[in-house]
């Protein structure tokens, strides 16, 4: 938790650390991996950590999530030398699973812009079939986005829901513009 606080917060997407954090109260905080001392975890106790994670119904996504936390916190203690080499190496995780993506046919498209034609969404819909955007990249558009006489929309942000902590301690949610995931999000779309 120290490592993901002091050394993580300041390195990552605020979107990204609120992740890490997640993963790690759900799923490690207070799990037998995460009640042993950093020097005294072994590959073994690691291995049996991912493969009850994975028995108990876990995605292989998530399983290689948690991997990565700890990975990076066994990395941080051999940098600090606390420990001589990090004993998640030697790990073996599930598999990726393959993601199949399917592209709606013309007639599914056509089919659903007529379906939502009468909606509140329905600029949200034609824009997103259009453009290819990502619904973060859509919901942070701003008219001064859209350059009417050039006819190009440009992508400069992404609604994101981040995380905060209240002064109880409690995390609640709230919706704030950031920069898009990577530099090459932003970017300008001709539209017609």
């Amino acid at each position: 938790y120290v490592f993901l606080e002091e050394d993580k917060k300041n390195e990552v997407k605020v979107t990204t650390f609120d992740s890490y954090m997640q993963t790690y109260e759900k799923h490690i905080k207070d799990s037998n991996i995460g009640k042993i001392l950093i020097d005294k975890i072994l590959t073994d106790d690691l291995q049996r950590f991912y493969n009850e994670k994975t028995a108990s119904g876990l995605s292989s996504k998530t399983v290689r999530h948690i991997n990565v936390i700890l990975n990076m916190s066994l990395n941080q203690a051999v940098r600090l030398q606390m420990i001589s080499q990090n004993p998640n190496n030697y790990t073996i995780l599930p598999q990726k699973k393959r993601f199949e993506t399917q592209v709606m046919s013309i007639e599914e498209i056509s089919r659903l812009i007529k379906d939502a034609r009468d909606e509140y969404i329905y600029p949200i819909v034609v824009t997103d079939i259009f453009t290819g955007m990502r619904k973060g990249e859509i919901f942070a558009l701003r008219w001064s986005d859209i350059d009417w006489g050039q006819r190009e929309i440009h992508v400069k942000g992404s609604l994101c829901r981040v995380a905060e902590r209240k002064p109880d301690g409690k995390r609640h949610y709230v919706y704030k513009i950031l920069e898009p995931k990577t530099d090459k999000s932003k970017r300008v779309i001709p539209y017609a």
